[in-house]
């Protein structure tokens, strides 16, 4: 985890080993007291203890970034927020662009199939809760000697994390700068995700009107859905301490094979029932996102039982279908774009597209012969992602190469095609466990955003903070 440092600054600056000796042992201690830390890896801790933990993997020194396009990516958190809530109630539109990637990724088919299912019966909750993170890449002319521009990664709608961390690397940070040169601190700029996350949550707690406030007051909890095993376990449990400590709202964790086990659905009210007669009044994703957290077709009627409670959900199924590679591809249709967002908005946010194609002929944005064509002449113009949620890396080189020239229909539907994204190198220095690793690094933004909002208009909106990482 890197932080957004001053453009003046050198990221990594010449210093002998005893200096950096000692600046390694006063960050790792610090991040260790101040919860900047992840479960040890399965390697080193057999029994997944949660507590058994390290560092989380941090850069030395602040990451330089053009602090023009840093503020480029925070003005466009808002309009991004409302793409995403607009899209997410078209329910007609995400069926049907979903339509052929269904026939080959059963992960997306089940959502969709959910999706159908709760809308078939009737919302129990039309309030709908956001906390996404759209990820940033700098981008270099291929020529070189251009400007730099900002370049759209993905946004995550889903199972966001490092909120709560992100806030913490940014202090880290700060607190060497300051002991190095006391005033320092003051160019790298802080991230209240830490705090904004939990109230953007406790928001949608008070919002939940459909729950009676007598229920909320004596039985009414926050559900955070987890992973089993979960190595991120710091950055989850800073944020329900917080909700509780700031807002005094409780919280309950459970996988989803728990819920499937222990939970009930009101037959009347429709109200989500937790063990201890305790009442979900939102539910907060941090899994879910992955086929790895369905391990039983169980799990799956959790993941239903849930969208069809009186919960706000983060997200509903609908934002997370909002947040799928294939939406992002058909946004770059300027005019599906503008169904969306006002006009104002959508030049902002298309300024960030990198150009995105389907590979399906006869689709919304589909490859022309001559992007194929290119593609195939030029691959390292280019990446193929997987269509798939939660699965697959990125196709490059070679190997997109001769997959571009053996497409088959199963093919085509797999896919997307990206024009590559040409991140500049800068050399940094990485904490990993107690070691420094030196090497060429690549930066990523990510911007979190928090809406509320409902039929009736948008209750909130607001970029909550920031997060650099340096790969």
């Amino acid at each position: 985890m890197a932080t957004v440092g001053p453009e003046s600054r050198a990221s990594c600056p010449p210093g002998d080993d005893e200096q950096e000796a000692a600046l390694v042992w006063k960050s790792t201690t610090y991040a260790v007291v101040n919860g900047l830390v992840l479960a040890l890896p399965r390697e080193a801790n057999p029994e997944q203890r949660q507590t058994w933990v390290t560092h989380i993997p941090f850069t030395l020194q602040p990451t330089v970034y053009p602090r023009k396009l840093f503020q480029q990516a925070l003005d466009l958190c808002l309009p991004f927020n409302r793409l995403v809530d607009s899209v997410s109630r078209d329910v007609s539109f995400l069926h049907k662009i979903h339509a052929h990637v269904i026939e080959v990724d059963d992960f997306t088919a089940r959502l969709v199939q959910i999706s159908q299912a709760v809308h078939r019966e009737g919302l129990a909750q039309t309030t709908f809760l956001g906390m996404h993170r759209s990820d940033y890449m700098l981008d270099e002319p291929k020529a070189g000697g251009g400007e730099l521009q900002l370049r759209q990664v993905e946004i995550n709608t889903i199972a966001a994390s490092f909120g709560a961390l992100s806030s913490k690397a940014v202090a880290l940070h700060r607190f060497l700068a300051e002991q190095d040169s006391p005033g320092a601190e003051a160019s790298i700029p802080e991230s209240h995700s830490g705090r904004l996350q939990p109230a953007g949550l406790a928001k949608a707690f008070v919002a939940n009107t459909v729950v009676p406030e007598t229920v909320k007051r004596t039985r009414g909890v926050l559900l955070v859905v987890v992973q089993a095993g979960e190595r991120n376990i710091a950055d989850q449990r800073l944020l329900e301490l917080e909700l509780w400590a700031t807002h005094r709202i409780p919280t309950v964790r459970m996988s989803l094979t728990e819920i499937e086990r222990g939970t009930t659905l009101d037959p009347t009210t429709r109200h989500l029932l937790l063990p201890g007669d305790k009442v979900a009044v939102v539910v907060y994703y941090r899994a879910g996102y992955t086929p790895v957290d369905y391990p039983t077709p169980q799990c799956w009627e959790a993941r239903l039982r849930v969208e069809r409670s009186t919960a706000i959900k983060c997200p509903c199924v609908d934002y997370h279908l909002a947040g799928t590679k294939l939406v992002q591809q058909v946004l770059c249709d300027p005019e599906i774009l503008r169904r969306y967002i006002s006009a104002e908005d959508a030049a902002l946010v298309s300024s960030v597209f990198a150009p995105q194609y389907s590979l399906l002929p006869s689709t919304i944005g589909c490859a022309t012969a001559e992007v194929l064509a290119d593609a195939i002449a030029h691959p390292d113009d280019y990446v193929l992602k997987p269509q798939r949620e939660g699965g697959g890396n990125l196709v490059y080189g070679e190997q997109m190469q001769s997959l571009l020239q053996s497409l088959t229909p199963e093919t085509q539907k797999a896919y997307v095609l990206m024009g590559k994204i040409r991140a500049p190198l800068a050399a940094g220095r990485i904490v990993r466990m107690g070691v420094v690793e030196r090497g060429e690094l690549v930066s990523e933004l990510g911007v979190y955003g928090v809406y509320l909002g409902s039929p009736a208009g948008v209750l909130h909106n607001e970029c909550s903070g920031h997060l650099l990482r340096a790969k």
